[in-house]
């Protein structure tokens, strides 16, 4: 079973952050390739027609999320890292620190959710907790990902019931989704609120996301404006030919 360390997944992820930083770096040599988000590869064997999906414009712009999550991470508050109340934390959600579950499905877990996701219609949600010790838990990736951007307690109660990871699949057992809430909004109940300076800097922040935005935009109408767009290919001469018959019939 695939167990999660506390200590070294959360003691560490400054040291990640930093490494997300220099990824793609072109002062550092990295591939610009690395920025830019290709098509998976072709299950079958590959061919010229592929190369297709790989000649077009990028546009600035289609990185908009990334700069609106970039702004909510850095706005929204976070707890230090305190290895003892992390395990407080785990323990009142009766978890086995040396053995970690899904506290949704019981199954191995890969990955930290936040209860009440980070970001809402592009903003910082106003009812949420940031990276706080009480608003993650230990979630596996089917879990993680079947949630989505509903609350606990929608995908809980309604929304895992009708579709879950593949074909209807149910990720929380019925027997325990009502006790389930209820303790993941005790276990919530422990995190602070956002405070009015901190509504007052997302504002200010949001301001500035807005601008960065307005420039992606006018940066992609200048490069659609200096680079013409690029002529249809003419068919193939043995495409252009007419068939036989046609030819007796003309």
């Amino acid at each position: 079973m695939l167990n999660l360390s506390l200590e070294n997944d959360l003691k560490n992820k400054a040291t990640l952050d930093q490494q997300a930083d220099k990824y793609g770096d072109p002062e550092r040599g990295e591939d610009i390739d690395a920025l830019i988000s290709f098509p998976a590869a072709p299950e079958k064997k590959l061919q010229p027609s592929d190369m297709k999906a790989w000649l077009k414009q990028f546009k600035v712009g289609s990185r908009s999320s990334t700069v609106t999550n970039a702004f909510v991470a850095a706005l929204l508050p976070h707890d230090e890292y305190d290895l003892n109340a992390i395990k407080e934390a785990m323990a009142f959600l009766g978890q086995d620190e040396a053995n970690l579950t899904c506290v949704y499905c019981g199954d191995p877990p890969t990955t930290w959710d936040h209860l009440t996701n980070l970001v809402q219609d592009g903003k910082a949600n106003p009812f949420g907790f940031g990276h706080r010790i009480y608003n993650l838990v230990p979630c596996c990736a089917k879990c993680n990902s079947s949630k989505g951007k509903d609350t606990f307690k929608q995908w809980i109660l309604g929304y895992q019931q009708k579709k879950g990871w593949k074909n209807g699949t149910l990720r929380v057992e019925k027997s325990r989704r009502h006790d389930l809430v209820k303790l993941l909004e005790s276990y919530q109940e422990k995190c602070p609120s956002l405070t009015a300076a901190e509504k007052e800097l997302e504002e200010k922040l949001m301001g500035m996301r807005d601008a960065i935005l307005a420039i992606l935009v006018e940066a992609d109408k200048a490069v659609a404006k200096a680079r013409p767009k690029p002529k249809k290919a003419k068919p193939s001469a043995k495409h252009s030919k007419k068939a036989p018959n046609a030819a007796k019939n003309d």
